[in-house]
């Protein structure tokens, strides 16, 4: 059970006095009342009374902040977000359902980094319920604007100095940026960015998977399977289809007893010439709806 879950419980452990002395009631507590004024404040915003309470609640900036406090060992300047680039068939039903509500996550999208609507606003754009979707699948603030947008959403000179040269390294400028035209880096595949590009990439939370180059490398590639298959397969079909047509052709010149069908034709009463037997004919009426069928 929860610790947390009643404000009971906070009496029985004795953490009700800080949390009062944070504004909180009984009430506010279970949801019956508003949350006091704390709960929105960031970490900076509060006072030292109340950060005092809140440190004594085990709290500090970063988890105040909803900052996400992985341990980083990674060659990204934030922890990657494990979920994130899980496929879709190996996430929980749980996070499948909250990655489809308000982020509006489908199969396709998650598994195609860079292509969700979602991914085009920054944290800060994000509704509260879509904030609180995005921390329930791993993904704070910074890991969000770095690994999800990239910094996209950022205006030029509000970027963060150390990453607004980082983007220059990759042939970014102040008007490419404005117009959103991707410098010719963006094109290249992985492994044909230098080493010094993919480590200024990975400070921007790039890397193999999610590098633009490789995405369109990979779509090109899926596309040319998908061509050659349905090459192979429209030969296979005209394959059949003129095997079929050799025997029909030959079913209608040779006839079911080997008459051929210029020995069958023969003068009438009237004189005409060119009159087939029933079957004959029929042969070569099903012959030729065969061949228009398959036009």
């Amino acid at each position: 059970m929860d610790l947390l879950d009643s404000w009971e419980n906070l009496v029985f452990y004795g953490l009700d006095f800080e949390y009062a002395a944070l504004g909180w009631t009984e009430f506010s507590w279970d949801g019956s009342a508003d949350a006091p004024s704390s709960s929105d404040r960031s970490w900076d915003e509060l006072s030292e009374d109340e950060k005092d309470h809140a440190t004594k609640l085990c709290y500090f900036e970063d988890n105040w902040d909803m900052i996400d406090i992985t341990p980083n060992n990674g060659k990204f300047p934030y922890p990657k977000p494990k979920s994130r680039f899980s496929p879709w068939n190996e996430l929980s039903d749980d996070e499948k359902a909250i990655a489809a509500d308000s982020l509006q996550y489908s199969e396709k999208t998650w598994n195609s980094y860079g292509v969700a609507e979602i991914e085009r606003n920054g944290w800060d754009e994000l509704t509260q319920l879509q904030q609180s979707h995005a921390i329930s699948l791993g993904l704070y603030e910074r890991t969000w604007d770095c690994f999800q947008n990239h910094y996209h959403s950022k205006s030029w000179i509000s970027l963060d100095g150390e990453v607004r040269d980082a983007f220059r390294v990759l042939g970014w400028d102040e008007n490419s940026w404005a117009a959103n035209y991707r410098p010719p880096s963006y094109e290249n595949e992985w492994n044909r960015l230098s080493e010094i590009e993919q480590s200024i990439a990975y400070r921007l939370c790039f890397f193999e998977d999610n590098w633009p180059g490789q995405a369109e490398a990979l779509k090109g590639q899926s596309a040319n399977e998908t061509l050659a298959g349905e090459e192979e397969a429209a030969e296979e079909d005209g394959t059949e289809e003129n095997n079929g047509t050799s025997e029909e052709e030959d079913a209608a010149e040779t006839g079911p007893s080997g008459q051929t069908a210029s020995s069958a034709t023969q003068e009438d009463n009237s004189g005409s010439k060119c009159v087939f037997s029933g079957l004959t004919a029929s042969l070569l009426i099903s012959f030729w709806s065969f061949g228009v069928e398959t036009l």
